[in-house]
């Protein structure tokens, strides 16, 4: 993997750090060293993030859609499902019969995750091994010590060729397996087999996934990741006010000694029931719902007056992150409110738009060319 001189000039702009001082002085330069940001060459084009362009990495950008839920501005980030997850049987199927199947449930990619809690995959505090009388320093450390973070065991790929558009069956879904901290040292630990290998850490008995999964998506390292709402507005806006250079809403995490940069939607509800063969039991996830208007909405800009579109800004969530329903898997709807409408008037709610258009909720009309159609489900990841 090429070191990747973009995410490293990024991390000199908003940080100061110098581009070769990758670590300070608590990196080691032997054993589990730290070789540098993942190369995004083989990620998928939704993974490098808007003008991103995977042979040049840091060159696109994450920007939030637009959303209400319950009265209240939200955000979320959205990824498509799989053209390969659409066409399993069951595309919400994670678990057939207790365990991962290549033909019948999503792929998810195998995460090690420290010290998680009941609602949220990070402590309040760290438990592992700080440095002692150890302070970050923004001049002086391009990662934290203060932390550990998690270990990944694969990466986004997709397949590239000439004049055709790239294939991949990667999905932001990951399986948990549950790291207990047990003294080692802070980001000691960049890889899985040296984690395998540790015993200042505590891993599960049976040593695999304890069947939670979360929605991370891993994106380009250098992507600028950015909130929806750039400035304060109106009371009640959520997610203003964005960081400088795009580096503060993703989190950071290891694969094979490389830094890898993902977005976190959280913790993704699952159901258990039965399968079709009666002695068989599955694990689902489960959904919420985002609506758009199919109507016509009145835009301001080029846009003019045109059918209502997702990720415009006047979706409806059902919910938002840590609300009881919260899901970052989302059921695709529409509803239609009869004639042309500005952005202010359209409902800011899901029960204001049932109370008022209930009736008319249908999923979205899809399109003769697959290449156009509009996703029925969709990934959509609302941050912390």
């Amino acid at each position: 993997m090429r070191f990747q001189r973009a995410f490293l000039l990024l991390l000199a702009t908003t940080t100061g750090a110098a581009a070769t001082n990758c670590g300070g002085p608590y990196e080691k330069r032997q054993g589990e060293y730290y070789a540098g940001p993942v190369d995004p060459v083989n990620f998928p084009p939704e993974y490098l993030g808007s003008g991103g362009n995977r042979l040049r990495a840091g060159s696109g950008i994450f920007v939030a859609s637009g959303a209400w839920a319950n009265g209240r501005r939200t955000e979320y980030f959205a990824f498509p499902f799989t053209p390969s997850q659409l066409a399993l049987p069951d595309n919400l199927l994670v678990l057939d019969d207790g365990q991962p199947n290549q033909s019948t449930t999503v792929p998810t990619l195998v995460v090690y995750v420290f010290d998680p809690g009941d609602q949220s995959p990070f402590p309040q505090a760290p438990r592992c091994e700080v440095p002692p009388n150890y302070i970050y320093d923004r001049q002086r450390d391009a990662i934290r010590y203060n932390e550990q973070w998690n270990v990944f065991t694969a990466l986004p790929s997709a397949t590239y060729t000439p004049g055709i558009a790239a294939t991949t069956t990667y999905v932001p879904v990951v399986s948990q397996v549950p790291v207990r901290s047990n003294g080692e040292p802070c980001q000691d630990t960049k890889s899985e087999k040296t984690l395998k290998k540790r015993t200042d850490v505590i891993l599960p008995t049976q040593g695999g996934p304890d069947g939670r999964f979360l929605a991370w998506a891993i994106i380009d390292a250098g992507a600028g990741v950015y909130h929806r709402f750039g400035a304060p507005s109106t009371p009640g806006d959520a997610r203003t006010g964005n960081p400088p250079g795009g580096v503060e809403l993703q989190k950071f995490g290891w694969f094979n000694h490389y830094l890898l940069a993902y977005l976190d939607g959280g913790y993704i509800p699952t159901q258990t029931g039965m399968a079709t063969n009666p002695s068989r039991t599955v694990v689902r996830m489960v959904t919420q719902d985002i609506y758009y208007p199919r109507s016509l909405v009145i835009h301001s800009g080029s846009l003019g007056t045109a059918p209502g579109a997702l990720s415009r800004g006047y979706d409806l969530l059902q919910f938002r992150r840590g609300e009881p329903g919260y899901s970052p898997v989302c059921r695709v709807l529409t509803y239609d409110t009869g004639d042309a409408r500005v952005p202010a008037d359209l409902p800011h709610s899901v029960d204001e738009m049932s109370a008022l258009y209930g009736d008319t909720i249908a999923p979205p009309d899809q399109p003769a060319a697959p290449a156009a159609a509009i996703p029925l489900f969709m990934y959509c990841l609302q941050l912390e």
